[in-house]
Parts: C-alpha cells; structure tokens; sequence
C-alpha cells in the first residue's frame, strides 16, 4: 500500500478570523487532493478557545494557522507533530498539536507569556509566532530549534526556542508522589475532584518543565496532574495514579569541565574518544557516592561507585554522540554533558 503525501496548509482568515489548518492527503502519482481534514476550535480534536475580536491592525480574530512547522514525532507515538501559532491572540500564542493517525489532534501545548517554558514579556502588538521555522539541531546535543517571529511593541524580533527532548521515567505499578512540597496540581484531595481543567498527558508534562519539578503524578482516568519537589516520597495510590520522574528537571546541577575552588568535581578530555576521567577534589567516599552514564534520552547506560579521587570511565563501546554524566558525592548531584568523537 502506498503511503499517501500529506501537507499541513494555514487558513488564517477562516471561521470568522478563528484560522483553521487542513490537513490534505495528495495523490502520489496525480498531487491532486484525495482527503482533507479541517483543524479549528472545536473541531478535529482542537478544543481551545479562538478569539473572534477586532484587532489593532483592522483584522479579527486569532488568526491560527498563520504560520506551520513540522517539526517531527515530539511525544515519541510514531506519529509526526506541528507547531503553528495563533498570533493575535492575546500576546500571540504558539502552539504545539501531537496528532493522531488520523492526523486529528490528540492533544495540544501553548506557547505564551505564562505557558510553555517561554518566560518573556510579550505584548498584542508583537504578534509572536507570526512566522515559525524548524532549524533542527543547532547545538549538537539533540535539542530542537525553532524560529518564532514576532516581537514585543511591534518591533521585529526573531526568537530562537531551544526544546529539549526528556524522558518521564514511570514507576512500576501504581503509585504518586507523597508529601514534599506542591509546585503545581489541578486536583483536591480533600474533595477529590480536579480543581480546574483535566490535563492531557502532554501538557502535564509540560506543567513539570514550567515549575521545574523532578516528580510528576499523573491519572490517565480522570486528567490529574500533581507536580512535587525532591523532598517527595514515592507511595502506593489506591486511585490508578502514576507516578513519574522528570529527567530533565535542574535539581541535578550542571556544571563546567574545570575544577575550581568552588567545583569539586570535574571530567576530561571532553570531547573524548575513547575515555575519560572523573576527578574529584575529596579524599572521604561513602558507599552511596556514585556516578551514572545516561543517553540524552534518559536511558541509563552504566552505573559505577566512587570510590578514589580520579575514577576511569571507558566510552570505546558507546556510539558517537552526547550524553550525560551524573555524579552522586555526599547526596550532591551534579551533571556534565559529555561528547562522544
């Protein structure tokens, strides 16, 4: 069976202003349109609320759809994402939609003043994500860059949004994170019943990487979403919850490959290619003191103990590429990039 070409075309101006996306289906031998789906609110798995406003520029309405980026299979379903933008809603909003087979919307994340990681101050006039381009990526060391135009008082700005792939780590069974302190949660024990809008899979993640929470609890059945600090402890839930630990929280401290008066610990040669050593500036080991190897994706690759002041690490049967090293000394965690030749 052939695999059919498929395109993803912005409609700005539709459904009153709203925007809407097709998503069209093109003959192999002909590029005619054999299928097309239809992407707006309400429709197609699409549930957020488009504006349909006058705006300052004598247009209306959000205009989603202005600008379109494939940008791969981001949640890891085998199926290929898109980022697209709304931008003028509100301070202009990017979005990214995880898409099903069908290629309608399993679920979707916003890019805002206050959602999505973004953190900058943006106002009406900018129209962020007026235009989007996917630059894969740039760095080397497996974060996705994406262009967003658009820029704050109507000024042209061009940010450059780094995304950086994570692995949840889920917990055997059934279980949530207890105790700690709460950074984010939709959901009231006491009443047990959410507190505002049931959450998707996806945009909890999301939640963990705004408020920087190493452990996520997570309910497929109800939409739940409870993120906790290091100080959480792991416990059975009798309400099908799951548990999950974010590889990707700043909990582990990065630092640099240079030892310093205020660094204890440090890695060399880095890039390397074949091996490299772990100094540390300590003469007392524990028997917890410890240091792990992980892809960039969060497999664990190797753990091994501390237990001198220059310990060996042997990369020769890992492929080229970057990982991360983490180190345990005295309950410290500390973490380096590392670059395999």
């Amino acid at each position: 069976m052939t695999v059919p070409l498929e395109m993803a075309v912005g409609a700005f101006m539709s459904d009153g202003g709203k925007g809407a996306i097709w998503i069209l289906s093109l003959n192999n031998s002909t590029f005619n349109v054999d299928s097309k789906l239809k992407i707006t609110e309400g429709l197609n798995g699409f549930s957020d609320t488009l504006t349909t406003g006058d705006n300052p520029n004598g247009t209306a309405g959000a205009s989603f759809g202005h600008a379109l980026c494939r940008v791969g299979d981001l949640n890891g379903d085998g199926i290929p994402d898109l980022m697209t933008g709304a931008n003028q809603q509100s301070e202009g909003w990017g979005y990214i939609l995880y898409l099903n087979a069908d290629k309608t919307v399993k679920t979707y994340t916003r890019i805002n003043n206050s959602q999505g990681g973004f953190g900058l101050g943006l106002s009406p006039e900018g129209r962020f994500s007026r235009s989007i381009s996917f630059l894969g990526d740039l760095r080397g060391d497996g974060t996705i860059a994406v262009n967003y135009g658009g820029g704050a008082g109507g000024t042209g700005s061009l940010f450059l949004l780094f995304f950086k792939p994570c692995e949840f780590n889920q917990e055997a069974g059934l279980n949530h994170w207890s105790g700690g302190n709460t950074l984010f949660t939709n959901w009231s024990h006491n009443a047990q019943m959410l507190t505002s809008d049931s959450l998707t899979f996806e945009q909890c993640t999301f939640k963990a990487f705004e408020t920087n929470a190493p452990y996520m609890t997570y309910n497929f059945n109800d939409g739940r979403c409870i993120c906790k600090d290091s100080t959480a402890i792991l416990a059975s839930s009798s309400e099908m919850s799951t548990a999950f630990t974010n590889k990707c929280n700043s909990f582990i401290v990065t630092d640099t490959d240079e030892l310093s008066s205020e660094s204890q610990v440090a890695v060399f040669p880095n890039p390397t290619k074949t091996e490299m050593f772990l100094k540390i500036k300590n003469t007392s080991f524990t028997e917890n003191d410890e240091v792990k190897l992980f892809s960039l994706l969060g497999q664990s690759l190797f753990t091994a103990k501390i237990t001198s002041e220059l310990t060996k690490i042997n990369l020769t049967s890992y492929p080229k590429g970057v990982y991360t090293l983490v180190t345990s000394i005295n309950g410290v965690l500390k973490s380096f990039k590392i670059i395999k030749e």
